[in-house]
Order: C-alpha cells, then structure tokens, then sequence
C-alpha cells in the first residue's frame, strides 16, 4: 500500500502547519522511522498559531523538519538538490498556487521524487480571483484577466504533470491531483479514478487524526 512506502515525506506551502500535523500524524501512526520534511517562505513565521507551534500541540514536533526561506521554497530544494534527488515517497505541493513558482517546482519535484513515489497537487481549480483573501488586494486587481481567473493548478497538471513521461498513473479526485513517478517500462500513461486506492489513504489520515484528538 502507498501508504506504508511513505518513509520520507516532503511539504511545499506549510502556512499554519495543518498539512504538516495531518501528514506527521499519519506517520507517527504507521510507527518506524519516518520523517516529514516541510518548507515556506519566512513570512508564514508571522501566522498564528505558526506550524511548529501546532505541531507541538498535537505532539508530533520531532517528526518534522521546518524550514522557511526569505523568498520561496524553490531556492530551498535549490540548496538541497544534490541531498534530496531520488529520496522522497511522498511529494505534497499546496504553497503558492502560482504558474510560475510552481511551475519551477515541479522541475525539482521530479528529480527529488523516488521512482514509484507520489506527488500530490492540492487545490486544482482554485484561482486567485476564487480567493476571499486575495481576490481584492492591489496586485491581484492588477492582473491580466486570465491570469487572475485561470486555476493555476489546474494549468499545471494539464499542461506539465499528465504530459510528462517522467510520471506514468494518475488520479484526480476532485480538487487532489496524484501523480506517480514510474519506471520507464511501467509507463502506461493512463489516467484513472481509483477510489479503493484513496480511501486507503484517507483511512489512514482518519486514525491519525483521531490520535491527535484523543491526544488534546
């Protein structure tokens, strides 16, 4: 099961930290030695409560790696490129929602990913004009139409993810986008809708959850 692979897992866009205490929660509940490895910008360091803060709420602060960069998390996997290749079972990618930042993550992810390891894309149809927090600041308003109209998500996995023969099974399920890193001669290009195959996970994420309940 996927699932039980996730030994090294990695979170782009931490914000508050509740991905992170989901995901860490998750493996706590698989038990062994795991890690989940979380990046933002320094300015998620002014949220409240912050991401280390939740963490160590829920008791789960010693299976997380935190770290924040003065501009985006792609100067981070930058740094580490040589150290992260081929290493991670579980990419989530739910940070800037943006063509072009995450665009530029991708081409990391790709690399950082292990062959049979999973990115999963967050938020496929929200756009910055669907924002209540966004939608009205100078710089979204100052948007050309389809840039701030457009999901951005939504572009990314069309035109980047489900063309890339670096990935060969894929899952949509609402706004969650799955994609597997495969071996070449696996590479069946298929798309598919595999509810047995999600519910493991959200199994899995429903007792973690439920530890970090009766732990509060």
């Amino acid at each position: 099961m996927l699932a039980e692979q996730a030994a090294n897992c990695l979170e782009l866009g931490v914000a508050h930290g509740v991905g992170s205490v989901w995901i860490a929660a998750a493996l706590d509940e698989l038990g062994g030695d795991r890690r989940l490895v979380a990046v933002d910008n320094e300015s998620a360091l002014q949220r409240e409560p912050r991401a280390d803060q939740l963490l160590e709420r829920a008791g789960l602060r010693h299976l997380v790696e935190l770290h924040y960069h003065a501009h985006s998390y792609n100067w981070h996997l930058l740094r580490r490129l040589s150290e992260y290749e081929g290493t991670f079972d579980l990419v989530f990618l739910d940070g800037a929602h943006d063509y072009e930042i995450d665009g530029c993550a991708l081409y990391f992810i790709r690399r950082i990913l292990r062959n049979g390891g999973w990115l999963l894309l967050d938020d496929l149809d929200w756009s910055y004009d669907s924002s209540p927090t966004l939608r009205d600041t100078a710089a979204v308003r100052a948007m050309p139409h389809d840039i701030r109209t457009e999901p951005h998500m939504r572009l990314l996995w069309e035109a980047m993810v489900l063309t890339d023969p670096c990935f060969d099974r894929f899952i949509e399920d609402g706004d969650w986008g799955w994609a597997r890193k495969g071996e070449a001669s696996d590479r069946d290009r298929s798309l598919t809708i595999r509810r047995d195959h999600l519910e493991s996970w959200r199994r899995w994420l429903g007792r973690a959850v439920r530890k970090i309940r009766l732990r509060g």
